[in-house]
């Protein structure tokens, strides 16, 4: 089947973390045998006017496109794409939300939500990455449950995404932080536990070291203040994230951030058999289980935080987080979904 695969960015050689989602995407419906185009705007939006004008314009290249398209057309982030899908009535389409799309709260995508979900979307598949994000479309949409499928992204490449060599293990641990430095994914939590040092290791009786990635809003700032408590690494591309993974015991995910309608960096720090600490909210619970892939603490509460990180940490060797990732987001299991999925259109 030819597919137009529509999103409004594409990782680039300059910002290769951008948008990865697309190309694994790609790579999936390629590997079923699709003709698979891609379709992006390729720009880096930056103030409000621009960014509008970039939408814009960017909507009348799309119009374009899809009138001249056969076959299906696979959006990302419909909001962005409001004006050409208007005017592209009769086209098959498939629609693939995140975060941001759904939960916005703002005049445009409020307008948005009720135009579209009455006109639309009530006739399209439409695609979700978690279960508790499926709960938060059809909630604020009135779609049939029968049109909402859950399809964790691209899934995780397991050949690409392995374990460290246990013969690498030392006597401290190293617990990681792959978001970006910056409130909504918690950058406050990680300075608390930052602060408690020296509290967590003489609970666990082992040094402890953090490891970050080089990028954020407040990267400068606690950059300055953490001095050497933190050891950095420069952003990296997808593919090179596992060495990453593989240099951690434990990974902290911190986000705050209604948008986070998977968590992606959890799951992939998992596939490296690296269990994880993270929030008892949104789709995190549905891949964080107690005892098995890591831990979870109550949002909100820093002192559970510290305490849930120290029951990680004294457990460190109890966990198999990666054998859960196999079963429910690899690339394998995500190429079934897809499949059965074009199967029925």
């Amino acid at each position: 089947m030819k597919v137009s695969l529509v999103n409004i960015r594409y990782p680039s050689d300059s910002k290769p973390q951008v948008a990865t989602y697309i190309k694994e995407i790609k790579e999936v419906l390629l590997s079923l045998g699709h003709d698979v185009k891609v379709v992006t705007g390729g720009r880096n939006w930056q103030s409000p006017f621009f960014k509008g004008l970039d939408m814009l314009l960017f909507n009348l290249e799309i119009l374009s496109g899809i009138k001249k398209t056969e076959g299906l057309v696979y959006v990302n982030h419909p909001p962005y794409l409001i004006f050409s899908l208007l005017l592209n009535q009769k086209k098959t389409f498939i629609f693939h939300w995140h975060g941001g799309d759904l939960l916005k709260d703002s005049w445009f995508w409020n307008y948005f939500r009720r135009r579209f979900f009455r006109s639309r979307f009530n006739r399209d598949l439409q695609i979700v990455p978690s279960d508790y994000f499926k709960n938060e479309f059809l909630s604020r949409s009135g779609i049939e449950e029968s049109q909402v499928k859950i399809i964790p992204t691209g899934g995780i490449d397991m050949e690409l995404f392995l374990p460290r060599p246990s013969t690498i293990r030392t006597t401290s641990l190293t617990i990681g932080f792959a978001s970006s430095i910056s409130p909504e994914k918690g950058d406050f939590l990680l300075d608390y536990l930052i602060e408690y040092q020296g509290e967590i290791e003489n609970s666990i009786g082992l040094k402890i070291d953090f490891l970050a990635i080089r990028y954020g809003v407040n990267q400068l700032k606690y950059a300055t203040k953490w001095g050497g408590k933190v050891k950095w690494r420069e952003p990296m591309a997808k593919n090179e994230m596992p060495h990453f993974y593989q240099e951690i015991d434990l990974l902290l995910f911190l986000t705050s951030g209604k948008f986070e309608s998977l968590g992606l960096v959890g799951v992939e720090a998992m596939s490296c058999n690296v269990p994880v600490v993270g929030p008892n909210i949104f789709a995190v619970p549905e891949y964080v289980r107690p005892g098995s892939t890591g831990e979870l603490y109550e949002p909100g509460d820093e002192v559970d935080l510290k305490k849930k990180l120290i029951r990680a940490l004294n457990q460190i060797d109890d966990y198999s987080p990666r054998k859960f990732v196999v079963k429910d987001y690899s690339k394998n299991s995500v190429r079934v979904s897809y499949s059965h999925l074009f199967q029925n259109i």
